[in-house]
Formats: structure tokens, C-alpha cells, sequence
């Protein structure tokens, strides 16, 4: 689905416990465009915590590490013909 390197970012902001990341930050952790996370977050694959008046966007680093954490598996699990696929 997407593609996961350890960032500075990363490093930086998934070490603290219980940290609040903006759609710019998991985006870039997520290597997808802020518009594909707010789809996601639309669609509920992705937990969002809605804060202050606007309302902005929040993911828990946690919901993120474990997104992270499942598609590592079911990329480690996939089939080779499917990892083709994932590739085109």
C-alpha cells in the first residue's frame, strides 16, 4: 500500500508516548499525499481525533504505528504475484 522508511520524523515524534501527529507529519511518515490520509481518515482506516475549534485533524502515534505494523505483515505475507501488483 505504501512505502515505510524510519525518518527524522519519525525518530523524533513516534519515540514519545501518546503524542498527537498532524496531517502533515503522518503524511510524510506514510509517504502518501495529505489528501489520500484524509480520505483514509474519512473512510476509517485511519483513526482521527478531531481538536479546537476548527476541528484540525490529529492521529495518535500509536494507531499509527500500528497501521505501520499491519501492513508490514500483510506485505511480509503477500503473495509474489500481489507484490507485482503493488509495484505497478
Amino acid at each position: 500500500m505504501f512505502k515505510v522508511q524510519q525518518t527524522h520524523l519519525e525518530r523524533n515524534h513516534l519515540n514519545t508516548t501518546n503524542s498527537l501527529l498532524n496531517v502533515h507529519e503522518v503524511s510524510q511518515l506514510l509517504h502518501v499525499h495529505e489528501n489520500t490520509l484524509r480520505r483514509w481518515s474519512d473512510l476509517g482506516i485511519v483513526k482521527t481525533y478531531r481538536i479546537g475549534p476548527r476541528h484540525d485533524r490529529r492521529y495518535k502515534q500509536e494507531d499509527i504505528v500500528a497501521l505501520l505494523i499491519m501492513e508490514r505483515r500483510a506485505s511480509s505475507k503477500a503473495k509474489p504475484e500481489q507484490l507485482q501488483s503493488r509495484l505497478s
